[in-house]
């Protein structure tokens, strides 16, 4: 496993070493980006809840330094994302080095959880994303959804939390439900990178190998993503109708490939994880999930066109209807 992992953050470090040198390179950036990757990588190795701590932080500063762009938007990101983090790590420390009795150690994982799950964002922690988020520039808001969730990931992963589930499933119904009707393409794809955590849970806790297929197709497409609002400048929704019509194809085409449309990997990936699920509550949330996901990434695709033939945009949001159809039937009948 820990072959695997390094494998795959040295693969991001090449893709991101390759983009500072044909955009601007910056020593600072260089150090921070390597020492976030390298903060990262030694929890995995680490079984001591202090020197994770130590971790954390060095991971907390490191992003803060690739934040600072001079801009006044950034700085109150980074206001923001510090104090959070850092009222996080401080209760982290509180709690993880506190174990009198053994109803003590269960309070205080059930604390360190809840950290956890307030340094992430998970609802119902997520009140400080929305203003976070618009202030990131696009490469930073890559970090953010691959890098910075890692950490408190694993660790709840490690304390194996009962009711975890429970969590991951209000989760994607709530990040669900903001992605409805949003304007933001920032905040869309962040709500749509916290649906797809819920899944590397899930997958977390099924199959070691499983959630790893899983996390290198989601980077692959979240890094082609951002590649492409960072070149255009996109912020906003509508600001998709003016790509030419090679790039909107491009942007249709990664639309499919988030929203796990047939045959892409990721729909084979998130079906092999339904039929994992025994139990009838957990299939039924999960095909809810992968129904609405489908129906804004699509929604946003037949967007893009708008401006193009009556005729076009007809046979586009038929075929969208067909696909939504016999995903719908072949999900019952699963």
């Amino acid at each position: 496993m820990s072959s695997m992992l390094m494998y795959i953050f040295y693969s991001i470090k090449m893709i991101l070493l390759s983009d500072m040198l044909i955009i601007k390179f910056s020593w600072i950036q260089f150090i921070s980006m390597n020492t976030l990757l390298f903060s990262v990588f030694m929890v995995f190795s680490l079984g001591n809840m202090f020197f994770i701590w130590i971790m954390i932080e060095i991971n907390l500063i490191s992003f803060l330094m690739m934040m600072y762009t001079g801009k006044n938007i950034s700085i109150n990101s980074m206001i923001k994302y510090f104090l959070i983090q850092t009222i996080g790590s401080l209760f982290f420390l509180f709690f993880s080095l506190m174990h009198s009795n053994i109803l003590m150690l269960e309070i205080n994982k059930i604390m360190v959880v809840m950290i956890m799950m307030f340094k992430l964002g998970i609802f119902p922690f997520s009140f400080w994303l929305n203003d976070f988020i618009e202030g990131l520039e696009w490469n930073n808001f890559f970090i953010f959804n691959i890098f910075q969730k890692i950490i408190p990931l694993w660790i709840i992963y490690k304390l194996d939390f009962f009711y975890m589930d429970l969590f991951i499933f209000m989760n994607s119904i709530y990040m669900m439900i903001m992605m409805y009707n949003q304007v933001s393409i920032r905040k869309l794809f962040m709500y749509s990178s916290y649906v797809n955590m819920s899944w590397i849970f899930i997958f977390s806790f099924q199959n070691e190998w499983l959630w790893m297929i899983y996390y290198m197709i989601y980077i692959m497409m979240m890094y082609m993503l951002v590649e492409l609002m960072n070149l255009y400048k996109m912020n906003s929704i509508y600001q998709l109708k003016f790509l030419n019509f090679k790039m909107k194809m491009y942007f249709m085409l990664l639309m499919f490939l988030m929203g796990g449309l047939p045959p892409f990997m990721f729909m084979f990936s998130k079906m092999m994880s339904i039929l994992l699920f025994n139990e009838s509550f957990s299939f039924i949330i999960l095909m809810i999930v992968i129904m609405f996901n489908m129906y804004v990434y699509m929604n946003l695709s037949v967007y893009t066109m708008m401006h193009y033939n009556v005729l076009f945009k007809i046979n586009m949001i038929k075929l969208m209807k067909m696909i939504l159809f016999f995903v719908g039937i072949m999900l019952f009948l699963m």
